[in-house]
């Protein structure tokens, strides 16, 4: 558990959210390059996948609370100030090698490269409507890309199941057995293995509280940690994205030494159109996507 001090205007997303900048200016792919200058010109939509982090929030048996105290107030300090007490697990965050390994990367220590990469969104929520514990399977896989394309290098790999409407409920988010043990949707170990063998991508993310622990694979967590790659767990508003065009911006609290930490994450979705009327299909294209602009989560630029 760690604590940290933050002013009140966005309380944890000042430290998440700042760390974007300065990697807008750092190294990126020309493709990359070209989705930040559409953000500047006003050409691209900006949606958030995280969730916010509220005192009280606790989707998961510990650790993985969060609390938010205010430790100074305008009225009598002048300025507002919140403590934060929170695991590595609150919130949308991000789960690095060294959660499994103890040679492995802690979360401070991965690529800040490696926190960027080609979106691409599997959807899997009509599978999980009918079994909660479905894992993504390379057949999956298969299919969406015989619908999309391959799934580029150095890509990150968001799983849509639906989940995240289930948020902040812990005991349907959570959704534990008679055993106790979570039951939710996840990715299965040969999906695993063709994502990092075949398709080499940078990071898997789902919008459930772990990529493998509600479907019991622990054998395909550990099978992607110990290469260096990172899972995104709590993601949310994956349902706004296209299936393929975006870039995805996944930065955590350096916390040094850390097994994860709380992140935020971006999508940037190119629109050089006109977005689609309301009540219309979206089109399966990031520079054509069409999104509601009074969800909760979208902004554009």
């Amino acid at each position: 558990m760690s604590h940290v001090w933050l002013p009140r205007a966005q309380r944890a997303s000042v430290l998440l959210g700042a760390m974007v900048v300065p990697c807008f200016l750092s190294a990126c792919t020309a493709a990359n390059q070209g989705a930040f200058e559409k953000v500047f010109a006003g050409q691209s939509r900006i949606v958030d996948l995280s969730h916010p982090l509220e005192d009280g929030l606790d989707v998961r048996p510990a650790p993985g609370t969060c609390r938010v105290r205010p430790v100074q107030t305008l009225d009598v300090d002048g300025h507002y100030i919140n403590e934060l007490t929170l695991a590595e697990t609150a919130g949308t965050n991000i789960e690095a090698p060294a959660r499994i390994l103890s040679s492995s990367p802690a979360v401070d220590r991965l690529p800040l490269r490696q926190f960027m990469g080609y979106g691409v969104v599997i959807d899997i929520s009509e599978n999980v409507a009918e079994t909660p514990d479905y894992a993504l399977t390379q057949n999956d896989i298969e299919i969406w890309e015989a619908d999309h394309g391959a799934i580029p290098p150095e890509a990150i790999v968001l799983i849509r199941t639906g989940w995240d409407a289930r948020w902040p409920d812990p005991e349907r988010y959570w959704n534990a057995g008679a055993d106790g043990s979570p039951v939710f949707p996840g990715i299965s170990s040969e999906a695993v293995d063709f994502l990092i063998r075949e398709r080499r991508v940078h990071a898997v993310g789902i919008d459930t509280a772990s990529v493998y622990l509600g479907s019991g694979n622990e054998a395909g967590q550990r099978a992607f940690l110990v290469t260096g790659k990172f899972h995104i767990n709590n993601l949310t508003h994956l349902d706004q994205l296209p299936s393929r065009g975006t870039v995805i911006l996944a930065f955590p609290i350096p916390v040094a030494g850390g097994s994860g930490a709380p992140a935020r994450v971006l999508a940037i979705i190119p629109q050089e159109k006109t977005a689609v009327e309301p009540g219309k299909k979206k089109v399966e294209q990031g520079s054509e996507a069409g999104f509601d602009q009074n969800r909760p989560g979208t902004m554009g630029y």
